[in-house]
């Protein structure tokens, strides 16, 4: 429900006039909580703040000279005609073109007999399963490769031509000074703001305790020295393949001689009309397929030659147990907030009739 002083304003006297009417029917407690009714807040007064000063008129700027007017153009010639252009001749009327051959009826194809089905293909055995092969072993390392031998030096390029300097480019001419802006009026002067109230001071903070002193790292142990490894033996050297002979010149390929020109292929006579084909008799059904023969077992491999026992890895030393972590201090207590004052009860809103 609104609670504003305008409405306020304009019920009043609707509550005044329905009370009046049913004043003989109402109570006394009723008559006394409507005579207490809040008063009207006051109306907002003037501002603290003198209004604007009226803006000193701007000073008029100067009448400057009328341009002269631009010379009028000259009229453009009157352009010539352009030549009727001649009409084009009549297209001669051309004779007409012969049809086109009628296409020749062929003959019906006979109808063939239907094709036996056939025989069902036999199932092969199963293969049998392929041993494991075997892992080859590593390859040795390549041989060291030559080294390139140096390239000749690039013969220095000449000198480039020098570049001819250019003219120098004539001065700007001077450009007209530019005229001063007249000074702005000066602006009036602003009130002075209120000075705010000082605000009060925090309170001091608590002092944070000093933390522990951290004990010091046990020392790490020293580890053992790894042995060290046998040298490589030395390669020997790869030998120098020797030059390779010079490939003889290719022999001179002889020119052809020009072909002759072909004498002029007959006309081909027409084919007489092919007679009706005779009925194919029927294929005998064919022979099962006899049974494969089985294939032969392998050989058992040999048995591979076991592995040379690898070396046991020594063990790892270990780790040094980490320090333990201090506990953190405890927090302070919060001081203890101000109790807030408890706010006033408001009236008892009276009751709309």
């Amino acid at each position: 429900m609104k609670t504003s002083p305008r409405w306020r304003s304009a019920l009043a006297p609707t509550a005044i006039a329905v009370a009046l009417a049913a004043a003989p029917l109402a109570t006394g407690g009723m008559a006394y909580a409507q005579d207490r009714t809040p008063p009207h807040p006051p109306y907002p007064g003037m501002p603290a703040y003198p209004p604007h000063p009226s803006k000193p008129e701007h000073p008029q700027k100067a009448s400057y000279p009328e341009k002269p007017a631009f010379p009028a153009k000259p009229e453009h010639p009157v352009k010539p005609m352009y030549p009727v252009k001649p009409e084009h001749p009549v297209k001669p009327v051309y004779p007409m073109k012969p049809e086109h051959p009628v296409k020749p009826v062929y003959p019906e194809r006979p109808v063939y007999p239907a094709k036996p089905e056939r025989p069902v293909k036999p199932m092969y055995p199963v293969k049998p399963e392929h041993p494991v092969k075997p892992m080859y072993p590593e390859k040795p390392a390549y041989p060291a490769k030559p080294v390139k031998p140096m390239l000749p030096e690039k013969p220095a390029y000449p000198a480039k031509p020098v570049k001819p300097m250019l003219p120098e480019k004539p001065a700007y001419p001077a450009k007209p000074v530019k005229p001063m802006l007249p000074e702005k009026p000066a602006y009036p002067a602003k009130p002075m703001k209120p000075m705010l109230p000082e605000k009060p001071a925090y309170p001091a903070k608590p002092v944070k305790p000093m933390l522990p002193e951290k004990p010091a790292y046990p020392a790490k142990p020293v580890k053992p020295m790894l042995p060290e490894k046998p040298a490589y033996p030395a390669k020997p050297e790869k030998p120098m393949l020797p030059e390779k002979p010079a490939y003889p010149a290719k022999p001179v390929k002889p020119m052809l001689p020009e072909k002759p020109a072909y004498p002029a292929k007959p006309e081909k006579p027409m084919l007489p009309e092919k007679p009706a084909y005779p009925v194919k008799p029927m294929l005998p059904e064919k022979p099962a397929y006899p049974a494969k023969p089985m294939k032969p077992m392998l050989p058992e491999r040999p048995a591979y030659p076991a592995k040379p026992v690898m070396p046991v890895k020594p063990m790892m030393p270990e780790k040094p147990a980490y320090p333990v972590k201090p506990m953190m201090p405890e927090k302070p207590a919060y001081p203890v907030k101000p109790m807030m004052p408890e706010k006033p009860a408001y009236p008892v809103k009276p009751m709309m009739p």
